[in-house]
């Protein structure tokens, strides 16, 4: 933030043709300004600069400068309850609303009728389309629309503090159908709450030239509205070659309040004795509120310090999340109501919320009696927030207040694997859908071992903690086991936790935990998903009732394709088989054995050869009389090692030997 006086040599800059120094905590005269305003745009309001500042293109001077510089502006009429803004284009006079003007093509304009203010950074312009749209319930043709290359911010001024309702009209006028161009963009409104986030007008809409409509509340304490449209960089710049085409953008603006203001039948000497008597209440008010202030300092330190203390965590990684109030999620799932819980597990239950933005997601309230402290609490959190992957889910953002901890996910329309796979109103999955299900868990695990700056482990690969999208992709939930690992990460000595069956030996007997942990239950899920059965099932017989030392004996009777779901039709045999190996693979009790994640997303793909399988191994190793007969008969036969299948056969090397038997430990 700039303080001081305006610096003499920004004005001095050759080839300057705008000059924003809005928001800063400069003072002084606007004269220097004045010399330069015929030539370039000048912003310099939420300043404390004082003085009459002519500003260039417009037709009158900047009556409101002091008032927008210090937020203090005064209402005087009562059509200051209500305004529309036509973005771009001319007035617009509607059945029953009025859309004012906004067509300048300076980087500040005040309305004529002094209800509302434009301001813009990095270059703005009003736009024409040729294309009649009309907007929400027949209201103002959407024909034009403002568009800002940075910032672009609307402030209603001087209206009564309430609760208000900003509707924003959008279409997409400059990106057609058929162009690559995608215009992303944020929008805020009243001191930087987020309400729009990542918007691409032209998705929403389902297409250019096609008018869509937000509609949030706006609660209004210092007479000032404040609606920020922001581009973050995100989406298309600068194409074609030299385009100015990208930013934020906006078609029309309405606001009004849920009130209308009481009409004084006395004339003009009643309204300025309700001036004067408000004005009176008002100072009594402010004094009140002082003294209230005063006594209560210690209160608000100690509480601010508390609000640290809680939030500490949320700066211990990259990203920072959005962090909602308890009552904005309170409203979202109409007070948690039992009607809106989506499921409860041993962390808390879920709730599917609709947030201010209109959009749902998923709000999953943290138990008491959770495994999830504060810190494991800040952990999930930070961790979502750092690693983003189309088979991660998304955190939208988090509450820590009144000691309560809240995560907001992204909504998924069709819930976890387990709900799909074996609940009561389970899908018919194909085998290809299924083929996909698997290789994008793999993906993301690959992810989070491989490709992040620090390794995350996740501790609960379970089918329940797959959630799929309204295309059936997967995505990994439930970060609140994970834990992130710097330095070594060959084992590390950690409280176990987890879901039993999906556990690595070496992990739930001997506590040590290592990425192939991981890998151990992707490989037990893989082997649920091909079969369409849980890891136990005590309906079916001994045999089959633990689902890996079925497809143990399976392999080992050469009827390995037995284990597939009956329910199956038109797969590729390779490819499954393919599959269940690398599955029965990433399930080996021996976690040196075990792929790292990438060879098994490569072997699934096939673009690497299936590793055969060992003999059947026990949690400690390899049962050394299974061995010990398997080496003497490769030592008696004479013929050089052959596979009846790369998927089927096995062929171990004295080396190999000296490495299983040292696995093995004591017995």
């Amino acid at each position: 933030m700039l303080t001081g006086s305006v610096p003499e040599s920004l004005l001095q800059i050759r080839m300057l043709k705008s000059l924003d120094i809005s928001f800063n905590r400069l003072e002084g005269n606007v004269s220097l300004l004045n010399q330069v305003t015929n030539k370039i745009d000048v912003n310099p309001i939420w300043n404390l600069l004082n003085g009459t500042l002519s500003l260039h293109g417009m037709k009158s001077a900047l009556p409101l400068l002091d008032c927008v510089s210090n937020m203090t502006c005064g209402y005087s009429k009562d059509e200051n309850f209500n305004f529309a803004i036509n973005a771009g284009g001319p007035a617009y006079y509607g059945t029953s609303v009025t859309y004012d003007a906004d067509d300048e093509t300076t980087s500040v304009y005040v309305a004529p009728n002094n209800v509302w203010l434009m301001s813009s950074s990095g270059g703005t312009r009003p736009l024409i389309s040729a294309a009649g749209i009309i907007g929400a319930n027949g209201s103002v043709p959407l024909r034009s629309a403002r568009q800002a290359l940075s910032s672009l911010r609307y402030f209603g001024l001087g209206i009564s503090n309430d609760l208000y309702t900003v509707e924003l009209q959008f279409s997409e006028i400059l990106f057609g159908d058929g162009t690559v161009g995608r215009r992303i963009f944020d929008v805020y409104i009243q001191q930087g709450i987020p309400v729009l986030r990542n918007f691409d007008i032209q998705k929403t809409a389902n297409g250019s030239n096609r008018p869509i409509t937000k509609k949030f509340p706006a609660n209004v304490s210092n007479n000032i509205l404040d609606i920020h449209f922001f581009w973050a960089g995100k989406g298309t710049c600068c194409v074609p070659d030299g385009s100015q085409d990208y930013g934020a953008l906006v078609s029309a603006i309405y606001v009004y309040s849920g009130f209308s203001p009481e009409n004084n039948v006395d004339g003009l000497s009643s309204k300025k004795t309700a001036i004067i008597a408000s004005t009176c209440v008002g100072a009594a008010i402010l004094l009140a509120i002082i003294l209230f202030l005063l006594f209560q300092g210690q209160h608000w330190k100690s509480r601010s310090q508390k609000y640290k203390k809680d939030h500490t965590g949320f700066t211990s990684f990259e990203g920072t999340p959005v962090v909602f109030s308890l009552s904005d999620l309170q409203n979202a799932t109409n007070g948690f109501h039992a009607e809106c819980k989506l499921g409860e597990g041993g962390f808390g239950s879920v709730y599917k919320g609709l947030l201010a933005d209109g959009s749902y997601a998923a709000v999953k309230v943290l138990s008491a009696a959770s495994l999830q402290g504060q810190q494991e609490f800040m952990n999930e959190v930070n961790l979502i927030t750092a690693v983003q992957h189309r088979n991660l889910v998304k955190l939208k953002g988090c509450c820590l207040e009144q000691g309560q901890a809240i995560l907001v996910y992204e909504f998924l329309e069709n819930g976890s694997l387990d709900m799909n796979l074996f609940g009561q109103e389970s899908n018919s999955l194909g085998w290809g859908t299924r083929f996909e299900i698997i290789l994008g868990i793999a993906r993301g695990i690959t992810y989070l071992h491989e490709e992040c700056q620090t390794p995350i482990i996740h501790r609960d690969i379970k089918a329940s903690n797959i959630l799929l999208d309204s295309k059936l992709n997967p995505k990994i939930a439930d970060f609140g086991l994970a834990r992130l690992f710097i330095g070594d990460t060959t084992n590390v000595t950690m409280k176990v936790a987890g879901t039993r069956g999906y556990m690595a030996p070496e992990y739930a007997f001997r506590g040590k935990l290592t990425v192939k942990a991981d890998v151990y239950s992707f490989g037990v899920l893989a082997l649920e998903i091909v079969s369409g059965r849980r890891i136990q099932d005590s309906k079916e017989s001994e045999e089959k009732e633990f689902l890996i030392d079925w497809a143990w004996s399976l392999h080992e009777q050469d009827g390995i394709l037995g284990i597939i779901d009956p329910l199956l039709q038109g797969y590729q045999e390779e490819e499954v088989l393919r599959t269940i190996y690398v599955a029965m693979l990433c399930a080996l009790p021996v976690a040196q054995l075990r792929p790292m994640m990438s060879r098994a997303v490569s072997m699934l793909l096939g673009d690497a050869e299936v590793t055969p399988l060992p003999p059947k191994l026990d949690y400690l190793g390899v049962p050394m009389w299974r061995y010990k007969q398997n080496l003497r008969t490769q030592n008696e036969t004479s013929t050089s090692s052959s596979h009846r299948s790369s998927f089927y056969s096995s062929s171990y090397t004295k080396s190999d030997s000296l490495l299983l038997s040292g696995l093995a430990g004591p017995r």
